[in-house]
């Protein structure tokens, strides 16, 4: 994730055109976001979990998880 226009942005891999492939996220609670459609309308809810100390370690998006690699 990086801030990308004013907005959180993420990259999905593989890809071959990057900038491309670049997706927005709205915020829509406290850890909770809406992913941005091409046609400017909120999409899925991505939700993020955070440890004790308050850094993200999972990502959780189509009733699955994806664990922070590093």
């Amino acid at each position: 994730m990086i801030n990308w226009k004013g907005a959180l942005a993420f990259l999905e891999l593989p890809t071959a055109d990057p900038l491309g492939n670049l997706g927005t996220l709205k915020q829509d609670g406290v850890q909770t976001f809406r992913r941005i459609r091409a046609d400017g309308k909120q999409g899925e809810q991505i939700r993020f979990d955070l440890d004790a100390n308050g850094q993200v370690v999972r990502m959780w998006r189509h009733s699955n998880y994806d664990t922070k690699v590093r």
